[in-house]
């Protein structure tokens, strides 16, 4: 018998939460869902191929009501101009494939606002009937949603695909983006995606090979997730790619939705002008969530480019609770593995540095610490951060905390996003 080892365990067994060896996050569970082979082709009911303005959402609703579990509605190369498209649920087994992102692509028809009023939150959400997404799906199983673009076409708020609470989504191959960018309205967010858990939560969902532009991407209340070799540029308003408590419930002491067992590596993030937490952020939202759990998180091998002028900058990494937090209780932040990021600076931007370090954990007195972590290898290539790499709150305090050679060192070029996602 080993010992040492034996003492270990049982130390890490009576601090209540065994040490997690690194790569032990656990994956989403088999094989992700591919399209069946059984189609249904949106154009066989009269979807318009061509960039108009003739509204397809009768044809793509007409392919919804026609197929069934184990379907796959086809999107032929073409642009679709969608508006209520009905609510994709239930479904075991349905996909939805086009032919690219960059030829296969769902545009959300305008107008957002009625005609003749005001441009205000009240008419926006009287027009939008509070609904402002492109697409909605809901409890729905061994879906793949793969070879799609998703025009946001000049949202001003929300937005985007939402999914709630999905037992296996594999989404491949996607480009979300807004062709018709507005400046930020109302301070609300605006998604590319939102995958949503609930109390029930989210479970084993890929999410591989996508581009993320001008917009956010977030999930809450998820476990069992894998974020690789996806782009995201310019992501606007709260967290760039997010994982949040997420219960905006009525009690202000809410136990929020978990977020367990999550991946994210080999992506790529680029900052924007208007960006309130991180490019990766794992953060209580709302600010009053108590007993919520982050917990068994790998965030390796991404890269993080500060190359646009910003006078509202934000951390690559964030993860705890917001400046703004509540004084809050049993709140989790555990086994995260942080390693081998590379930050890069660029000194041609002009940039305020508000934030307190680059991958920054921040909780508050009361709270748990930053237990059983590693944060190890991580690089910020700068000439002149006015922050440092790292800036972990409580580290004395937490238990079997490694934080070990990260380094700043002189800028470098970042790799151009073509060469980082063919691997170069």
């Amino acid at each position: 018998m080993n010992v040492p080892l034996a003492c270990s365990a049982l130390l890490a067994l009576a601090l209540g939460s065994p040490e997690r060896p690194q790569g032990a996050v656990e994956l989403p569970r088999g094989e992700p869902p591919q399209p069946a082979a059984k189609r249904v082709n949106v154009a066989d009911f009269g979807a318009h191929l061509a960039d108009d303005d003739q509204d397809d959402t009768p044809a793509v609703n007409a392919a919804l009501k026609a197929a069934g579990n184990d379907t796959t509605i086809y999107f032929p190369a073409g642009t679709y101009n969608v508006r209520w498209v009905n609510v994709i649920a239930g479904f075991d087994g349905l996909s939805l494939e086009g032919e690219g992102p960059d030829k296969s692509i769902l545009k959300r028809m305008g107008p957002y606002w009625k005609p003749g009023a005001a441009e205000t939150w009240e008419n926006l959400a009287a027009n939008y009937a509070a609904d402002s997404k492109l697409l909605r799906i809901e409890d729905c199983r061994n879906m793949c949603i793969r070879g799609l673009g998703f025009d946001a076409n000049g949202t001003p708020t929300f937005g985007g695909v939402s999914c709630k609470r999905p037992r296996r989504l594999h989404v491949a191959r996607t480009r979300a983006f807004d062709s018709r960018e507005q400046p930020p309205l109302f301070g609300k967010d605006r998604f590319g995606w939102i995958i949503m858990g609930y109390q029930q939560g989210s479970e084993d969902i890929w999410f591989v090979d996508n581009v993320v532009e001008g917009l956010q991407t977030e999930m809450d209340g998820a476990q069992r997730v894998l974020v690789e070799r996806s782009v995201f540029r310019r992501s606007v308003k709260s967290p760039g790619l997010g994982f949040l408590s997420g219960n905006f419930g009525k009690d202000p002491g809410a136990t929020g939705f978990h977020n367990t067992h999550i991946t994210v590596r080999r992506n790529y993030f680029s900052n924007s002008d208007n960006l309130s937490m991180g490019m990766v952020t794992f953060q209580l939202d709302p600010s009053t969530n108590c007993d919520t759990r982050f917990q068994d998180v790998d965030i390796v091998d991404n890269v993080f480019v500060y190359d646009i002028d910003s006078s509202h900058p934000h951390c690559a990494i964030k993860i705890g609770t917001g400046d703004s937090s509540q004084k809050t209780k049993g709140n989790l932040f555990e086994r995260f593995r942080i390693e081998n990021n590379r930050i890069y600076r660029t000194p041609r931007v002009k940039m305020t540095e508000p934030f307190n370090g680059y991958i920054w954990f921040h909780a508050y007195a009361g709270e748990e610490r930053f237990h059983h972590s590693t944060v190890r290898g991580n690089r910020l290539f700068a000439d002149q951060a006015a922050k440092p790499l790292l800036a972990i709150a409580w580290e004395k305090k937490s238990v079997r905390l490694t934080v070990e050679d990260n380094v700043t060192q002189p800028y470098a070029e970042p790799p151009s996003i073509q060469d980082f996602t063919k691997g170069k």
